[in-house]
């Protein structure tokens, strides 16, 4: 069961896959279950330096944003974790992002984008699986992206959805009445079912906003990047390199020789 004062976590906008938010709902249902949760997830690994002076960070899961423990312990991670472990990298030579994530929420992602931008070190983002939505926005701001041939690589956009449970509370013999003070309408959205047209139009325009931040932000470090990723599709193998999505196909072990090249 999610906690019910978690008002950001149920009502603030998302960049993620629908699958990967059908699968994070899952996993909290079977946390609350009291299922031994070490024999579902694979838990995110803290942040190490091999030998060679390189730093391996994962981005892992859902991404969250000053989340409660128990989401770190199902395999999420949290944007403040990431960018704690990013400042604690800058003594290595260079940092190695493994990316396996469909995405997560907005709160919390410029941050952490901007932590990996302004790294003082090289980074390359290895994505193997998974790098779409949130995740991919991380991605974007490595020096280098590397995809195995077969991960998921895109889904640039954002996302936001919600139920309109008026037609079943009526059947029931229930009705909803919603009050603000004059003026402000927009404090009723999501209280008022069905919601209005302007709060649809405000909703609208921020998912607008967003999406189109998303958008600049991949074209500001990728300014090759073709248009046709916009429409948030995802993509692997060649045609993630074709459209200009990632700078290389290869493995792990490629992608970590690629960034001991770079600080050889």
């Amino acid at each position: 069961m999610i906690p019910t004062n978690n008002s950001a976590f149920l009502r603030g906008a998302w960049a993620i896959t629908k699958p990967g938010m059908c699968a994070l709902m899952n996993s909290i249902k079977m946390a609350h279950q009291n299922m031994n949760m070490d024999d579902f997830f694979v838990t995110r690994r803290s942040m190490s330096i091999d030998d060679n002076g390189i730093a391996h960070i994962d981005i892992k899961g859902s991404l969250l944003d000053n989340a409660a423990p128990i989401y770190e312990m199902i395999g999420s991670t949290d944007y403040r974790t990431l960018r704690k472990e990013i400042a604690e990298a800058q003594d290595a030579k260079a940092i190695m992002f493994n990316v396996d994530s469909p995405g997560g929420t907005v709160a919390g992602l410029e941050e952490a984008s901007e932590a990996i931008a302004s790294s003082n070190v090289p980074t390359v983002a290895y994505c193997d699986g998974m790098s779409c939505s949130a995740a991919y926005h991380l991605s974007a701001s490595a020096d280098n992206i590397v995809a195995s041939p077969s991960a998921d690589v895109g889904n640039i956009g954002t996302v936001l959805s919600w139920y309109d449970d008026s037609a079943f509370m009526e059947s029931i013999g229930y009705s909803n009445e919603v009050m603000t003070n004059e003026g402000a309408d927009l404090k009723g959205t999501f209280r008022d079912t069905p919601m209005t047209d302007s709060q649809r139009e405000f909703l609208q325009e921020e998912t607008d906003r967003i999406g189109a931040e998303f958008q600049q932000h991949v074209s500001a470090n990728r300014p090759n990047i073709n248009s046709e990723v916009f429409r948030a599709g995802w993509y692997h193998g060649t045609r993630a390199g074709e459209l200009g999505l990632v700078d290389a196909i290869g493995s792990e072990a490629e992608a970590y020789a690629m960034l001991a090249n770079a600080v050889s």
